[in-house]
């Protein structure tokens, strides 16, 4: 049995000498459900000497309920014990105190005497003696859950790794909802799929234990089509071929499923179609680095459960050695299917911002490169590329013509003031599982920077396409970027990132379409492959960099939903020039929370609140972006909402009915105590402002009528000398849209 040292290179060989770390419940357990996980350390032929101690450590990635070790009467109640009971322990948790990507740790130190061979250490998460409740569970699936023990036998501080003990498999729970996954646009009489994946409450694909008979419903101007489907048992997604004869916007959805949610889905099918939209997520990890499952399982979520078009892997580059390297073109490779799953290879230069931040790197070829900004877990000696310590590094040795590089917010934050390079910075990543960032696209046109909109997961739960936040520092759902291009193949895609025509979600499948209208005779854009502006051969269209002589240009909008639109604003650049508020005046009280703390790892903001109502009465509650099951908003009586949330740049909140229009609402949130009259809240939406990063709470009266869910807008706007339109819509329960500019400089 081989025992390698954490902190060193040195190798023992020395079978049993260290102990071993055993499993003793049971090796299953359920996504989310209160469970007790018990383990033992049996000391080795060394023991552990006064003032030695273990770690035992689980991933980054999840979110075990927090072990806690004061009430043992409490969820998430932690025992530890030792077998010798005259050894006096002392033990805490932290966040981040073993090597990653095993960051979470329980540290046990001996601070009254030592351990002797074969003596134990037992440790229960979730001790159930004294009705704790037990631990929650990690919300998302994992095939090979593990604890790491590292023992410190000689109290050296030098721990040494023992081997896993047998790994637990979490699976998922009881049907929550339908998610309906289809194309955006296609061409009538052709044939296409409809996806309908079982998801439980944490999002995690499941099936019904029994067969369930629903309707399939598909309903545009057109026509009312029900169709009766069997949702067999123990199948976790039932494809259904369909085609339409006739033009239109259908909306499909399922009826007869009870509480089971639903998340319909629109379908735009056209008799001709010039350009196909294909919707891809190209930033996540697998647990080969610090993300869940493996690399292979990543691929084959994103095919077959998020049914993307368009993937790709981004391991942080100091986690990956020659041989994953190397692996990751085998596997992106294998997966590529030309016209039905583009794959690119890619990974993640991770360096610190100060020496420019992330940077996801993706190639349009089959095989490349990888410079690392560090060897941080690596052996330098081992590799046979060379390092990239900051960005400018990194930018001369890659290949314009065959690589591109994304700027982006997760850990280490991109500095794009300081550092950026658009020959390769084509677009920008503003959300993702972290969160909303619009300040990077705010920072890069205060530099001038001419950047397409992207959003992603950069998922770490081995669910790339549909990243739920679970319960832990991930504060958004993640997001999806949808490319339009005439056919799926890599050039294409390649090209549409290279061209910016691309637009971003935080998740949802919209139908968009921005263009300009005007003769393209008097246009010419820039062909980034050709590196010259060109005469347009097509209207321009979103990711555009263009220049005229015209005053003005006529800019159309389309957006097409299943979710009903709150609000649309055009922006020029990071001015506002046009907007329309879809929700109209009623008796519904909208209270919307959002923002971030700051740019960096501890962006999140706890919304603590409560409100009581005077006059009036509560009912009919809706969530909105309440991802958090721990976390919740609960209707307490009819006078009383109590809620709980966590925000990292993007937005929560509840509708609830009221009565009438009087009375008071008083709130306190986060300590602040805040008094609304009903009447004047009639008369103007009210935003108090918290500090951070548009830290802020909106107050708003509307309709509890549907808003609508598609919109055209098509105007002329005149042009300043230099312009940057793009369009950002908000749908009322909570998602979000952006376009990627149009870039119009007057000649």
């Amino acid at each position: 049995m081989t025992y390698r040292t954490n902190s060193s290179n040195f190798y023992f060989f020395m079978e049993n000498k260290f102990g071993s770390i055993e499993l003793l419940s049971n090796n299953k357990i359920y996504a989310g459900k209160f469970t007790t996980i018990k383990l033992v350390y049996t000391a080795g032929y060394y023991g552990i000497d006064d003032t030695g101690s273990i770690k035992i450590s689980y991933r980054f990635a999840s979110d075990l309920g927090k072990p806690q070790f004061e009430d043992k009467y409490k969820k998430n109640y932690t025992s530890i014990k030792c077998s010798n009971s005259n050894i006096k322990l002392s033990y805490h948790f932290d966040m981040k105190m073993n090597i990653r990507p095993w960051d979470r740790t329980i540290y046990i130190k001996l601070i009254k005497g030592f351990l002797k061979e074969g003596e134990k250490i037992y440790l229960i998460f979730g001790d159930k003696k004294n009705l704790s409740g037990g631990i929650r569970g990690q919300t998302f699936c994992e095939k090979k859950f593990r604890f790491k023990l590292s023992v410190d036998p000689f109290a050296t501080c030098k721990y040494i790794d023992l081997p896993f003990h047998k790994p637990i498999n979490i699976l998922p729970t009881e049907p929550y909802k339908i998610k309906i996954i289809a194309p955006t646009s296609i061409k009538t009489k052709n044939h296409f799929t409809i996806n309908l994946i079982v998801e439980d409450k944490w999002g995690n694909p499941t099936y019904f234990k029994k067969n369930k008979n629903m309707n399939l419903v598909i309903l545009s101007d057109l026509i009312n089509l029900k169709k009766k489907i069997i949702f067999k048992n123990h199948l976790k997604k039932l494809i259904i071929q369909h085609s339409f004869e006739q033009q239109g916007n259908y909306t499909v959805s399922i009826l007869g499923l009870g509480k089971i949610k639903i998340d319909p889905i629109l379908i735009v099918a056209r008799t001709q179609i010039e350009e196909n939209y294909f919707w891809g997520d190209i930033h996540g990890q697998s647990e080969e680095t610090i993300g869940t499952n493996s690399i292979e399982d990543y691929f084959s979520y994103a095919k077959n459960i998020s049914c993307l078009d368009v993937s790709c892997h981004q391991g942080n580059d100091f986690q990956i050695n020659d041989e994953f390297w190397n692996k990751i073109i085998k596997i992106a490779h294998k997966y590529h299917q030309e016209r039905k799953f583009v794959c690119f290879l890619g990974y993640e230069w991770s360096g610190n911002t100060s020496l420019g931040g992330d940077r996801n790197v993706i190639y349009n070829t089959k095989k490349g490169p990888i410079y690392r900004s560090s060897f941080s877990l690596l052996k330098k000696n081992q590799s046979i590329f060379k390092s990239a310590s900051n960005v400018n590094q990194l930018h001369k040795l890659l290949d314009k013509k065959k690589v591109i590089t994304i700027p982006h917010v997760g850990g280490r934050y991109s500095d794009i003031n300081n550092f950026f390079n658009p020959e390769f910075e084509k677009s920008i990543e503003i959300h993702s599982a972290w969160g909303t960032f619009e300040w990077l696209l705010f920072d890069a046109f205060k530099k001038k920077y001419k950047v397409g909109i992207l959003a992603n997961s950069d998922d770490h739960k081995g669910r790339p396409g549909a990243s739920y936040p679970g319960a832990s520092m991930f504060g958004s759902y993640g997001g999806l970027s949808c490319f339009i291009a005439k056919s799926l193949t890599k050039k294409n895609i390649f090209n549409c990132l290279r061209q910016r025509r691309h637009y971003a979600t935080t998740g949802n499948r919209v139908f968009i379409n921005l263009k300009l209208i005007d003769e393209i005779n008097k246009y010419k854009f820039y062909d980034e492959n050709k590196k010259k502006f060109i005469k347009a051969n097509q209207p321009i269209m979103m990711g555009d960099i263009c220049y005229t002589k015209n005053k003005q240009s006529q800019v159309s909008y389309e957006i097409l939903s299943s979710d009903q639109i709150e609000k649309i604003q055009l922006f020029n650049f990071d001015k506002i020039i046009y907007e329309k508020n879809f929700l109209k005046k009623g008796m519904v009280l909208r209270v919307i929370w959002q923002g971030a703390e700051y740019r960096g790892r501890g962006r999140e903001v706890d919304w603590n609140g409560k409100v009581c109502l005077s006059k009036n009465n509560f009912s009919n509650l809706i969530t909105i972006n309440s991802f958090n099951h721990e976390k919740k908003i609960r209707l307490m009586n009819s006078k009383t909402i109590i809620w709980h949330s966590t925000t990292t740049g993007g937005q929560s909140g509840y509708e609830v009915l009221l009565d009438n229009l009087n009375g008071n609402l008083n709130f306190e949130i986060n300590d602040k105590k805040i008094s609304i009259n009903l009447k004047t809240l009639k008369e103007k939406r009210i935003v108090k402002h918290f500090g951070g990063i548009n830290k802020q709470v909106c107050f708003s009266l509307v309709s509890k009528d549907d808003s609508d869910k598609e919109f055209i807008f098509n105007k002329k706007i005149n042009l300043n000398k230099k312009n940057g339109f793009f369009f950002k819509t908000f749908f009322r329960y909570g998602h979000i849209a952006w376009t990627s500019p149009i870039y119009i400089d007057v000649k």
